[in-house]
């Protein structure tokens, strides 16, 4: 009786911390509608033009979402990074910078919702309420931002046939490209789909999963040395935050480097016609924990993926 009492607490506990969040969510749902004129006072160009000036201008670009925004502000959040006030003062730092040679893209949603899905448009909408607008003032009005959204095209939009479109523009900008994928050690980008088909070679730097700021400096020099090896490199990073960070500092050296976290799943999602989130076999989904997404096995039966891997950072595999 003891035990059945405590299971019934404990369910009790978790029953009313739902209705607490959805309530949260509401709130800020319903409070975006007040704001929403605020966002209009900024800039951010289309996935279209945004793969443009990466293809033939040769740009970088480090991407913000609503992790990005989260960290800078140092929310917990359930996820891979836990916040750190370095990696804070980095993402702020980005954010505001204002380089030549990398562009800062910024959420599709400034543009509006009604591009979106009805569960991409709550979310997107309860995102800029909460974790958007308190950060506006970092922003500038003047500015071109590009579009943060260039690796998310498929599953919040309700135009699936365009993220096809995206996606073949992707191929052309790595086209004859050697490219150096750094990715946590179980994203494995492309393996198992033809997303970088039409690339002149594919190399791999293995990186934590979890907490990867915390090992950046090894990371970055670690892609710039083996980056200096390549000729015409093209860094691919899917890393959260530490992307978006990396994304910059490699352009600042010279390197052209795209933050393009979630690309691989959501082509994987757009190649099996999902209209929901899902897991992916064999590779780490961060937005699908009740379906095993985050339980990753780390053995896969693939000689090509092995014989790709350079380096394994933060691992006593090397």
């Amino acid at each position: 009786m003891e035990q059945d009492s405590f299971f019934y607490k404990l369910t009790h506990r978790n029953l009313f911390r739902v209705i607490e969040n959805r309530l949260i969510n509401m709130y800020f749902i319903m409070q975006y509608h007040f704001i929403k004129r605020d966002f209009t006072e900024y800039h951010v160009d289309d996935i279209d033009r945004t793969l443009t000036l990466i293809e033939e201008q040769g740009q970088s670009i480090s991407r913000f979402g609503d992790g990005e925004f989260k960290w800078i502000q140092m929310k917990s959040q359930d996820s891979f990074q836990t916040p750190d006030a370095g990696l804070s003062k980095r993402l702020e730092e980005v954010l505001k910078s204002s380089s030549n040679h990398c562009m800062i893209g910024l959420p599709d949603a400034f543009s509006g919702m009604s591009q979106f899905t009805r569960n991409g448009k709550d979310g997107w909408r309860m995102i800029m309420a909460r974790d958007v607008h308190p950060i506006l003032p970092l922003l500038d009005k003047n500015r071109h931002y590009g579009n943060a959204n260039i690796s998310r095209p498929y599953m919040d939009f309700n135009n699936k046939n365009a993220a096809e479109t995206i996606f073949k523009h992707f191929k052309r900008i790595w086209r004859n490209r050697n490219l150096l994928i750094v990715e946590g050690a179980k994203s494995r980008l492309g393996i198992g789909n033809d997303l970088f088909s039409g690339s002149e070679s594919v190399q791999r730097i293995l990186c934590p999963e979890i907490n990867a700021w915390s090992v950046y400096e090894e990371i970055k020099s670690t892609t710039v040395s083996y980056a200096q090896t390549l000729d015409n490199p093209l860094i691919i990073i899917a890393l959260g935050p530490t992307a978006t960070v990396l994304a910059y500092d490699l352009s600042e050296t010279g390197i052209q480097a795209l933050d393009l976290g979630h690309i691989d799943i959501e082509y994987e999602w757009m190649k099996k016609h999902y209209l929901k989130k899902h897991a992916i076999p064999g590779k780490y989904v961060n937005e699908a924990p009740t379906e095993g997404g985050r339980l990753v096995s780390a053995d896969i039966q693939s000689d090509t993926y092995h014989s790709e891997i350079l380096v394994r950072i933060g691992s006593d595999e090397k």
